[in-house]
């Protein structure tokens, strides 16, 4: 099992950051604050590891003026990498040419809160009419509650 302090050590050192916050999740898992553009050098630190078994999935959400993307991994226990955007204008690299199956939570995250994601391969909606003509609907939970 992987310690948090070499964990720690092992993001900073790839990413090229000074210092990997981490703060307890729920149960045992582990959550990482990141900018941005780590998230994908961070995704390939951590798939060198033996522990590593996959990207469980993507997941965001609206907090204040912000949205969080959470990058919910499993290395013997739960690893998560949170990621915090203005809500306004919300970009991210695309981790699609990594792990192809992450372009599916990526289109997910772009259509129903806006985000754009750089890399992303074009698709068609996933969720929503190819019709629609309106903001993506989870992006203002005030509008939709």
């Amino acid at each position: 099992m992987i310690k948090r302090k070499a964990l720690q050590e092992l993001l900073a050192t790839a990413c090229g950051l000074e210092r990997v916050a981490f703060e307890p999740g729920m149960g045992q898992e582990w959550v990482a604050e990141l900018p941005a553009e780590a998230a994908p050098c961070a995704i390939e630190a951590l798939r060198t590891l033996p522990a590593w078994r996959h990207l469980s999935t993507i997941t965001g959400q609206v907090v204040g003026d912000a949205i969080q993307l959470l990058y919910h991994c499993w290395l013997g226990r739960g690893v998560t990498l949170r990621v915090t955007l203005p809500r306004e204008g919300a970009q991210a690299p695309s981790l699609a040419a990594r792990l192809p199956g992450a372009a599916w939570y990526e289109r997910e995250i772009q259509e129903l809160l806006g985000v754009a994601f750089r890399g992303l391969p074009e698709g068609p909606p996933l969720l929503l009419s190819e019709t629609w003509d309106a903001p993506p609907p989870l992006a203002d939970p005030k509008e939709h509650p």
